[in-house]
């Protein structure tokens, strides 16, 4: 499977898990802490991995330590974005600030990591 679509899906399984996480809170049935901080943790793993399919699509030649280091980027780039919506959110009155989605946000930079250290390509020697 090439990188760019191994990425790719791993990039809408997490959107699917998001997608399920709100129709579950929006049923009702999800009114406990895990449901309420799981989108930040999908969203965490999502962006990313959406980020890098794009990338890698572009540059197809790419090898692991440049895959790496863009995903590094487009997960600094994800969580710097997720924090700061998560902070707006404590001056406004209609979203709910949460520091344990913070947490989240962070875990699932984690598991975002550590991902793609399994999923990225090893190095082909020349």
């Amino acid at each position: 499977m090439p990188p760019t679509l191994r990425y790719s899906l791993t990039g809408i399984a997490a959107l699917a898990a998001l997608s399920g996480v709100h129709a579950v809170r929006d049923a009702g049935a999800g009114d406990n802490w895990l449901m309420g901080i799981a989108p930040n943790l999908c969203a965490a793993v999502a962006i990313p991995f959406v980020a890098l399919g794009i990338w890698v699509d572009q540059r197809r030649d790419a090898g692991r330590r440049t895959t790496l280091r863009a995903f590094a980027w487009c997960a600094a780039g994800s969580l710097s974005g997720l924090v700061v919506w998560e902070l707006v959110q404590r001056s406004t009155s209609g979203l709910v600030f949460d520091p344990w989605d913070l947490l989240a946000t962070v875990v699932g930079t984690g598991l975002a990591a550590a991902l793609i250290v399994v999923l990225a390509p090893a190095e082909r020697p020349q």
